[in-house]
C-alpha cells in the first residue's frame, strides 16, 4: 500500500498545529476551533483591545490574570457540583491528561536485555508515558503517551541515550487507514440519514417545512412527574364528580370549583402551557398547545362567567352533551379533567421511550478499567496491573470470575462458563476453553481466564457495535424530530377548526356556552401526539428487539425496507454452509496423476483465505506428507505470476515434471459454469457427482476435477422453511454448475436457483431480479460485501468484526441462519405495526375533530377519547417486545 506524504503528514501526531512564538498571534487554529480559554497569552482571544489599525494590543496583564483566575474558579465550583466540561474543540490540559495515542517504534542500539530494561523504564519515568520494549532482533517499542506529546519527543528522548529509533510503517498505515475510514463511515452516515428522511417524509400524512429551529417540541419529560398528578388527581376528583352530579353541588360550589381548579390549571398543567409558549417563541406548534389552549381558555371562561354572571348560590349546570342543550355554565372540569388525563398519559407513555443504546449500557468496557497482564521481562513473566487503553495485541491476560472481559482475543489458558452478552446476540451462558474466541463485553462467570488479547480498545467488536448502534440511535432520533414536527402541523389546524366551529355555532345557536364546548371538544381531543409515536415508537422498539437478538439494523428505514422483500437471495458459501470445507475426490483424466492435480492445485490457492482454498491447501500437505504419487511428483511446486481473474480463477506459472523433466508451463485452477467447458465425459460425470467441482488445467488443457463439499448448516433447512412460510421466495447464488447447486437448493426446499454466477457477476444476478419485479434482500458473508448494496437491504453475516467498514444494511451478529427469518419476521410485525398504528391515529383524529365540531362529543369525553387512542398504539406496539 502506497501512503502519500501529504497523508502521512496530516496524520501524525507531530502534525499538530505548534504554539506561536512569544510575541505572535497564533494564525494556524481554524476559527471554528478557537473558543475562549483554549489558550491565554499576550494575544488571547479575551482581548479585545485594537490599534488604529486595527491590530491585536496586548492585553491588560491585571485584567488577564483575573479573567484567568475567575474562569479557573468556575471550573472548580462545576467539578465540585458534578458538572462535567464540555469539549470545545482543542484539548485543554485535563483532557490531554485523559486522551492517548499508541505507536510502534523499530529501536537500533540496544547492547542487550538489560539495556532495554533500562530503556523502558526511562520511558516510563515520563510523565504519562507507558512503554513496553521487546528486545530482538529487530528489537521494538510499544508506547502509550498523551495526545498532546508527538513521536518526536519520544524518539528524541532515545536518542539522548544513545538508541535510535524510527516509527514503524505498520503505524503510520494505521493511522491514515483510520482516517480515511472514520471519513468514509461518516460520510456513508450522511447518505443514510439523508435517505432515511426523504423515504420517512414521503409515506408520513403531512408535508413538512423545516424550521430555524430543530429541537423537537414534545413537552419536557423531566416536568412530568408524579407529585403533580397527584396533586391534579386529588383536586381534579371533587372538581369533576360535582360538575357531573348536580346532587353534589351545593351553593356556591362554583366558587370553591375555581379554586381548587386553580392549582391544577397552572402548577400541574405548566409543562404543558411551557411547551406551548416555547413553541411560540419559535414560530412553532407544540405537540400539547392544543391541551395547553383548552385548559386555559376552560378555565379563564369558567372565571369570567362565576365573576361577572354572579350566578345565585342555588344555580346548578347539569352536564349537557350537544350544542342546542347548552345553558350558561362553566368548564372547570373540562380544565381539571383534562390536565390530569393527559399528565396521566404522558407518565404512562415515557416508560416505553425505550433507545436502543441502553441495551449495551450494561457492557460498556471502560478504558480506565484495571486489568491483570502478564508481560515477559528480563527477569521473566511479570503480572501488572495495568488499564485497559494499555493492553496491545499479543499480550495475555487473566480475567478474574466476575469481571468483564475487556478485549477480543483467544483463551489461552483455563476454561469457564461466560455471558457473552449481545456480542453474540444471545444472553446464555456457555463454555469456553483453551482456542475459544472471546469477545469483549462478556461477563466472566467462572474460573479465572488467561487470554491472549488479538484487539483492544476502539478496535474491538463491542467498539464497533456502539458506534454503528450510536448511528442507529441518532436516526431514531432524527425520525422523532421529524415526526414530531410534523404531527404538530395537526395543532394549528386543529385550532382554526376550533375557532371555526365557535363562530359557526355561535352564529347557528346564539349560545356561547354551546359553541365554546364545541371548541372544547375540537381542541381536547385532537392527538397529534399518537400520530408522532405511531411509526417512531414502533420502530424504536423493534430496532431495540433486534439488538437483543443479535441483529443490528441500519435503522428503521431499513427495517421497513427489509419487511417489503419478497425475495431473499442467499450466497452459498459462507451462509448457508459451516465453511469447514474439505476434498472430497480428485479425478485425473486419463494418463495423468491425481496427486500432482491435487498438488499444483494447492499451489495455485496457497495464497488465497477463502474456504475452498485453504481446503486444496489442506490436502494437498497431507497427500505430501503421506508421500503420496511417488517420487514423480515434486514435494514442492513452486509458482510464479501468481493472479486471480475477475471471474474468480487462479493462475500463475508452475513447474512440474512431464514426460520426466522439470518444465515451467502456465496452470490454472477454475471452476467450470457450463459442462460443455470440461469435454471430457469422465470429468463432466465427477463435476457433477455432488461437491464442488474445481478444474486444474495446464498447457490448455484440463487435467483433472477436484470436488470439494463443505457441510450445510443444521438449521439452514428449517430457516428456508420458515422464510416460505412467510410467503419469500428463497434464491441461492452459486458458481457451481446448476446440477451441483440445484441439488443442494432442492436439498433445502429453496424456489430459485442461480448457478454458475462468478464473483464479478454476483450484482448483475441481483439486478436480474430487480428487473423481474422482485424487492430483493441479498444474505452474504464478507467475500460478498462489495455487493450487498446493490440489493434493498444487504445482510451481512459471519463478519461482524468490521462493522466499522462495511455497507450493510443489516448485520447478524449470531452465527445461525434462523437468524435471518428472525429479522425478516420482526421487520415484518414492525412494518406491519407501524402501518397499522398510523392508519389508525388518522382514523382517530378524524373522528375527533369531526365529533368535537358537530357537538357530539363532550370535551371531557374528547379527552378521555384521546388518551385511550395514545393508549391503544403505545398497546400495539407493545407486543413488538414478544416479537
Amino acid at each position: 500500500m502506497a501512503v502519500k506524504k501529504s497523508a502521512v503528514d496530516d496524520h501524525t501526531p507531530d502534525s499538530s498545529p505548534k504554539k506561536p512564538a512569544s510575541g505572535e498571534p497564533p494564525t494556524d487554529f481554524p476559527r471554528h476551533r478557537r473558543p475562549y480559554g483554549s489558550y491565554s497569552g499576550k494575544y488571547s482571544p479575551r482581548n479585545n483591545r485594537r490599534a488604529a489599525d486595527g491590530s491585536l494590543l496586548p492585553a491588560d496583564p491585571e485584567s488577564l490574570e483575573k479573567s484567568e483566575t475567575a474562569i479557573k474558579a468556575a471550573v472548580d465550583a462545576a467539578r465540585d457540583l458534578g458538572v462535567e466540561r464540555r469539549h470545545t474543540g482543542l484539548l485543554n490540559d485535563e483532557d490531554e491528561e485523559k486522551s492517548y495515542h499508541s505507536f510502534t517504534l523499530e529501536l537500533d542500539g540496544l547492547e542487550d536485555a538489560v539495556h532495554a530494561g533500562d530503556i523502558e523504564k526511562m520511558l516510563s519515568d515520563v510523565e504519562g508515558v507507558t512503554a513496553r520494549i521487546v528486545y530482538g532482533k529487530p528489537s521494538t517499542a510499544w508506547v502509550s503517551a498523551p495526545s498532546s506529546m508527538s513521536v518526536d519527543h519520544i524518539i528524541s528522548v532515545l536518542q539522548a541515550s544513545g538508541v535510535s529509533a524510527v516509527k514503524k510503517l505498520g503505524s503510520v498505515y494505521r493511522q491514515v487507514i483510520e482516517s480515511e475510514a472514520e471519513q468514509e463511515r461518516k460520510e456513508r452516515k450522511r447518505r443514510r440519514h439523508r435517505r432515511h428522511n426523504e423515504s420517512f417524509l414521503s409515506r408520513h400524512p403531512f408535508r413538512v417545512k423545516k424550521p430555524d429551529n430543530m429541537e423537537a417540541l414534545f413537552t419536557a419529560r423531566a416536568l412530568i412527574t408524579k407529585l403533580r398528578l397527584i396533586v391534579a388527581v386529588a383536586l381534579s376528583v371533587p372538581v369533576v364528580a360535582i360538575a357531573l352530579f348536580p346532587r353534589l353541588q351545593f351553593p356556591y360550589w362554583q366558587w370553591v370549583s375555581a379554586g381548587l381548579a386553580l392549582p391544577v390549571v397552572s402548577y400541574c398543567a405548566w409543562p404543558f402551557h411551557r411547551a406551548a409558549v416555547g413553541g411560540l417563541r419559535r414560530k412553532m406548534a407544540a405537540l400539547d398547545s392544543a391541551t395547553s389552549l383548552a385548559v386555559a381558555v376552560a378555565y379563564v371562561w369558567s372565571v369570567a362567567t362565576v365573576v361577572f354572571m354572579r350566578p345565585q348560590g342555588d344555580w346548578t349546570s347539569p352536564p349537557k352533551w350537544l350544542v342546542f342543550q347548552h345553558q350558561p355554565q362553566v368548564f372547570f372540569d373540562v380544565a381539571c379533567g383534562a390536565t390530569t388525563l393527559v399528565l396521566l398519559g404522558r407518565l404512562l407513555s415515557r416508560r416505553n421511550r425505550l433507545h436502543s443504546m441502553e441495551l449495551l449500557s450494561t457492557h460498556n468496557v471502560d478504558s480506565g478499567m484495571m486489568v491483570t497482564v502478564i508481560r515477559r521481562t528480563a527477569d521473566g513473566p511479570r503480572k501488572q496491573s495495568v488499564s485497559a487503553a494499555e493492553l496491545h495485541p499479543g499480550e495475555d491476560i487473566l480475567v478474574a470470575p466476575g469481571d468483564i472481559i475487556p478485549v477480543d482475543g483467544v483463551v489461552v489458558g483455563g476454561s469457564s462458563l461466560i455471558s457473552p452478552g449481545p456480542v453474540s446476540g444471545h444472553s446464555n451462558r456457555t463454555v469456553v476453553k483453551v482456542n475459544s474466541h472471546i469477545y469483549a463485553g462478556g461477563r466472566n462467570m467462572g474460573d479465572t481466564l488467561k487470554i491472549r488479547v488479538d484487539r483492544s480498545g476502539h478496535t474491538t467488536r463491542l467498539a464497533a457495535m456502539h458506534r454503528w448502534v450510536e448511528e442507529c440511535d441518532y436516526a431514531e432520533h432524527m425520525a422523532t424530530r421529524t415526526a414530531t414536527r410534523s404531527a404538530s402541523l395537526l395543532v394549528p389546524w386543529a385550532i382554526v377548526l376550533a375557532v371555526m366551529c365557535f363562530l359557526n355555532w355561535f352564529l347557528i345557536m346564539k349560545d356561547a356556552a354551546g359553541a365554546l364546548a364545541a371548541s372544547l371538544a375540537v381542541l381536547t381531543g385532537v392527538g397529534p401526539v399518537s400520530l408522532a409515536i405511531s411509526t417512531t415508537l414502533a420502530s424504536r422498539l423493534g430496532l431495540a428487539r433486534a439488538i437483543s437478538r443479535g441483529i443490528l439494523f441500519r435503522d428503521e428505514q431499513v427495517m421497513w425496507d427489509l419487511g417489503e422483500c419478497d425475495m431473499l437471495l442467499f450466497n452459498r458459501v459462507g451462509t448457508l454452509t459451516t465453511g469447514n470445507m474439505k476434498v472430497e475426490s480428485v479425478t485425473a483424466a486419463e494418463g495423468e496423476n491425481a496427486d500432482l492435480i491435487l498438488r499444483v492445485a494447492g499451489a495455485l490457492a496457497m495464497e488465497s483465505e477463502h474456504g475452498v482454498s485453504r481446503a486444496l491447501v489442506k490436502a494437498a500437505r497431507e497427500s505430501r506428507d503421506l508421500g503420496a504419487g511417488g517420487s514423480s511428483v515434486p514435494h514442492w511446486i513452486e509458482v510464479t505470476g501468481e493472479q486471480i481473474t475477475d471471474n474468480g480463477s487462479f493462475i500463475g506459472t508452475v513447474d512440474i515434471p512431464i514426460r520426466g523433466e522439470m518444465s515451467s508451463v502456465k496452470a490454472a485452477l477454475w471452476r467450470p459454469r457450463d459442462l460443455s467447458e470440461l469435454k471430457d465425459d469422465r470429468l463432466a460425470m465427477a463435476a457433477i457427482s455432488g461437491g464442488t467441482p474445481l478444474v486444474v488445467s495446464w498447457k490448455n488443457k484440463n487435467r483433472g476435477v477436484i470436488t470439494v463439499i463443505d457441510a450445510t448448516k443444521d438449521d439452514a433447512a428449517e430457516a428456508i422453511e420458515q422464510l416460505e412460510d412467510m410467503g419469500i421466495e428463497t434464491g441461492m447464488l452459486s458458481r457451481d454448475t446448476y446440477p451441483v447447486a440445484k441439488k443442494s437448493a432442492d436439498s433445502l426446499g429453496m424456489s430459485l436457483v442461480l448457478a454458475g454466477i462468478a464473483p464479478s457477476r454476483k450484482g448483475a444476478a441481483v439486478r436480474s431480479m430487480h428487473r423481474e419485479g422482485y424487492s430483493v434482500a441479498l444474505v452474504g458473508d464478507r467475500d460478498l460485501m462489495k455487493y450487498l448494496a446493490v440489493a434493498d437491504v444487504g445482510i451481512l453475516v459471519g463478519a461482524a468484526d468490521c462493522l466499522d467498514t462495511v455497507d450493510a444494511s443489516v448485520v447478524i451478529l449470531r452465527d445461525e441462519v434462523r437468524a435471518v427469518p428472525d429479522a425478516v419476521n420482526l421487520a415484518t410485525k414492525v412494518r406491519r405495526v407501524g402501518k397499522g398504528n398510523m392508519n389508525f391515529s388518522r382514523a382517530y383524529n378524524t373522528f375527533a375533530l369531526v365529533g368535537g365540531a358537530l357537538s357530539i362529543i363532550n370535551p371531557l369525553v374528547s379527552t378521555l377519547l384521546m388518551l385511550l387512542g395514545s393508549t391503544v398504539i403505545e398497546m400495539r406496539t407493545l407486543t413488538l417486545r414478544r416479537a
